[in-house]
């Protein structure tokens, strides 16, 4: 039915929203073209403290605002979680959260568990080699880190796929992973315990001081 809307001609408006952008509107979309996707933006620190008045009263320096909202990329779902956690953990005080230098914890953690493990095995390495290149690296690069197993055809694929499902930044034909992710995927690392889904990508000793610094 959706597709039939994008294709046909009529005088309708359907907006959608989700996290998952459909590979069915990939031919339809377009500048000009009836079916278009607007990649939503995180909300400003101005948004965000009108978002935590709502919840209590919270202390913290410019700085510390900013710190916070650039960690979630200014996701009001995820901050609004948050929010709740500096409220009660430490008294609305953003710089005391900060100091504790988590960003991905509790249920926070058990979504993003969740939809790493659907991921492809070509889909985690991918990830991997974007937290360990530690800053916005191009299809080029990317493929000289990869494993000889995973063809350009699929990484392609997989990028789109990571794009789509908002694990992954692209712009001006570099790619990065959001900063949530990095610090999400960075504890893995460190506890070894990405090796499990993707066996054939193994992190030497230098590779796991380097993320760990």
């Amino acid at each position: 039915m959706l597709k039939r809307v994008g294709e046909a001609t009529h005088q309708s408006c359907l907006i959608l929203t989700s996290r998952v952008k459909s590979h069915q509107f990939i031919p339809l979309e377009g500048k000009t073209r009836p079916v278009r996707v607007f990649c939503l933006q995180g909300l400003q620190v101005t948004d965000i403290q009108e978002l935590f008045k709502t919840k209590g009263t919270f202390r913290g320096t410019p700085d510390g605002w900013y710190r916070l909202i650039k960690s979630y990329a200014g996701n009001p779902h995820v901050l609004n979680r948050i929010a709740t956690t500096i409220q009660q953990l430490f008294d609305g005080s953003i710089t005391e959260f900060l100091n504790q230098k988590v960003t991905v914890f509790g249920t926070l953690f058990k979504d993003l568990d969740r939809e790493f493990e659907r991921l492809s095995d070509a889909a985690k390495a991918t990830i991997q080699c974007l937290v360990l290149a530690r800053q916005p690296i191009s299809f080029s690069q990317l493929r000289t880190k990869m494993p000889s197993s995973v063809s350009s055809q699929e990484l392609l694929e997989t990028l789109e796929l990571l794009q789509a499902r908002s694990w992954i930044d692209a712009k001006s034909g570099l790619f990065s992973l959001h900063p949530m992710m990095i610090e999400y995927v960075k504890s893995f690392i460190i506890e070894e315990k990405i090796t499990k889904f993707q066996p054939s990508v193994f992190l030497d000793q230098e590779h796991q001081r380097q993320v760990a610094s």
